[in-house]
């Protein structure tokens, strides 16, 4: 029987067939409340609603709140997906209806690599679901902080933000490009500048791409100035042109559309890695749009 409210009649027939008239039949009336069922809502990932960015080895929390919208009461029991594996489940108390209960999976993220993660949260009795994104980052003292653009269609520029409570110096640089021919990268001015810091870093094309190329397959070359970011500071990296020297010109070539950052896990066309001073590496991964 459906939930609802419906009339019941009672009524009785006799050995000879009479049947109680209509007028002196009993009723009662019967609600039937429908079964318990839960809504989910308020996705929080590591306290940051729906949308998050950890460091690599914080192990944060994720939580949702269920509610009972159904007409009995009820428990629940909740799970936790993240990348596409299930994490974690949870079982509420018994809720009656209209009640609601903020479920936590704690320290869930701590074993998670750096990259882009689907979070999904659902439950076994209903097809309610809440999704949300989570980015984790590597624990480096430099950070992507956005502003990624291609200014002038064959250059990558972005902005970065130290983390440390000291001084930051970047004193090296590696390129590697998987576009097209593009065996090296130079430009009129700076084939690499890092400004906005407490110095500005860069390596200096100088006129002439024949001898002072930057080779983008992923050697190390020096800065000829280091940069030196302060803590909490921002600046921005430039790096370009990307293409190959002919003599004592410069053949671009590619134009980019744009660019997207991603992870080392996805399908990278550039990766930019700044070597830090007395720190691990800082490796950056794009993707040309």
């Amino acid at each position: 029987m459906a939930a609802g409210n419906y009339t019941l009649e009672l009524s009785a027939q006799d050995a000879s067939g009479r049947v109680t008239p209509e007028d002196a039949r009993p009723s009662v009336n019967v609600t039937v409340k429908a079964p318990a069922k839960s809504a989910l809502d308020d996705l929080q990932i590591a306290g940051q609603g729906d949308d998050a960015t950890i460091t690599q080895g914080d192990d944060e929390n994720v939580s949702v709140l269920v509610e009972n919208v159904g007409g009995q009461s009820g428990e629940f029991t909740i799970e936790l997906d993240i990348g596409g594996q299930v994490t974690d489940t949870e079982t509420t108390g018994t809720l009656e209806s209209n009640d609601t209960e903020t479920v936590t999976f704690s320290t869930v993220t701590g074993g998670l690599a750096p990259g882009d993660y689907n979070v999904e949260v659902s439950t076994e009795d209903s097809d309610s679901t809440v999704t949300g994104d989570l980015t984790v980052e590597l624990d480096t003292p430099i950070v992507f902080d956005g502003g990624l653009t291609s200014p002038d269609n064959t250059a990558i520029q972005f902005d970065i933000q130290s983390t440390e409570n000291t001084d930051t110096t970047i004193n090296g640089i590696q390129i590697e490009s998987q576009i097209g021919d593009g065996s090296e990268v130079w430009s009129d001015d700076n084939t690499v500048d890092i400004t906005g810091s407490q110095q500005d870093g860069f390596i200096e094309g100088g006129g002439n791409p024949a001898a002072n190329a930057l080779d983008a397959n992923g050697n190390s070359e020096e800065l000829d100035t280091d940069a030196i970011i302060s803590p909490e500071d921002t600046a921005t990296v430039f790096v370009g042109d990307f293409g190959e020297s002919q003599g004592n010109d410069f053949e671009t070539v590619d134009d980019f559309a744009g660019f997207e950052r991603v992870s080392e896990a996805d399908d990278w066309d550039i990766r930019i890695t700044l070597e830090l001073v007395g720190e691990d590496d800082a490796d950056f991964y794009f993707e040309e749009t």
